[in-house]
């Protein structure tokens, strides 16, 4: 990966025809008719080259002929665990993504396998273990364990109250979302912005980064967040080569990586998004036709 340093990879030409590869892709209904979703964006693309089926209910049973299962069902209505279960015995099909890793890494417990990486996290909802966390850190944020969207983010200054105060407010939240991801504060998220690179076949193929609202920290469009244009670093590309090796022992074939300056924010794989966000951003199609390129070298390695 050392010569992508400050560029997502050129999409080389490629012949397109169409494969007799059947993929059947499980999502929503807000999923396929929303306007700025990947679903609808890459389905049209999907369907001019592959055999494709849509369903919008988690029947395992009508997918199992497929070669290739996208389940795209959105964070705020995930696939009901027993379609997971019933899906793993699909066993020479490429899912997008394994059900054995959506039931394993979709909330962000997954931060805690990479402590080098991101900024200083705990998840608890021990009082002594998050005021001993606040001060030792004076700014913390709360996150909803299984939180998307940008939605019930908070910031507590905890080195401006006495414990019982912060206390208080930390306990008000914890109420509302549950058990927190709770992180030390770093100011630069706001000159820094959040970047995503999606990860697809364990290569990187769109990165762009969105900066939030000039009366926020929080980096999403939801809360008036912008997207803007984004190459990748040095610094991102060396997260990405921790991260790969993860993705790659799980068989995550599609990956949201969002880092935000030098720290790793989290991996979205139970449906990551922003391939058509980064296209419009960068002003390109690169994004949409790195996945038709990924599967058509799927197709052709196994005689699809």
């Amino acid at each position: 990966m050392n010569g992508l340093v400050g560029r997502i990879p050129v999409v080389r030409s490629f012949i397109i025809r169409r494969f007799a590869m059947r993929i059947s892709i499980y999502a929503d209904r807000a999923q396929i008719h929303s306007s700025s979703g990947d679903t609808s964006y890459l389905l049209d693309a999907l369907d001019a080259c592959f055999d494709v089926t849509l369903h919008t209910e988690p029947d395992s049973e009508a997918c199992r002929q497929a070669d290739v299962i996208f389940v795209r069902f959105s964070r705020s209505t995930p696939p009901p665990t027993r379609f997971l279960h019933d899906l793993r015995g699909h066993k020479d099909t490429l899912f997008v993504n394994p059900p054995e890793s959506l039931l394993s890494f979709a909330s962000k417990r997954h931060l805690l396998l990479f402590p080098h990486l991101t900024v200083p996290t705990i998840i608890t909802r021990s009082r002594p273990r998050i005021l001993r966390f606040a001060r030792r850190h004076g700014v913390i944020v709360l996150k909803p364990l299984n939180g998307h969207s940008g939605k019930g983010i908070i910031r507590i200054d905890c080195a401006s109250k006495g414990e019982d105060e912060a206390w208080a407010a930390v306990r008000d939240h914890i109420d509302r979302i549950g058990t927190p991801v709770v992180q030390a504060y770093v100011d630069q998220v706001r000159e820094w912005g959040d970047k995503r690179v999606n990860i697809v076949a364990y290569e990187p193929i769109s990165a762009v980064r969105t900066l939030p609202a000039d009366d926020s920290f929080i980096c999403h469009r939801s809360v008036g967040g912008r997207e803007v244009p984004a190459q990748l670093s040095a610094q991102d590309l060396a997260i990405l080569n921790d991260v790969i090796p993860f993705l790659r022992s799980h068989r995550i074939w599609w990956a949201g990586i969002d880092i935000v300056g030098p720290y790793l924010g989290e991996i979205n794989l139970s449906s990551p998004m922003m391939i058509r966000r980064a296209d419009e951003a960068n002003r390109t199609t690169m994004g949409k036709r790195s996945v038709i390129r990924l599967l058509h070298q799927y197709a052709n390695c196994h005689g699809l």
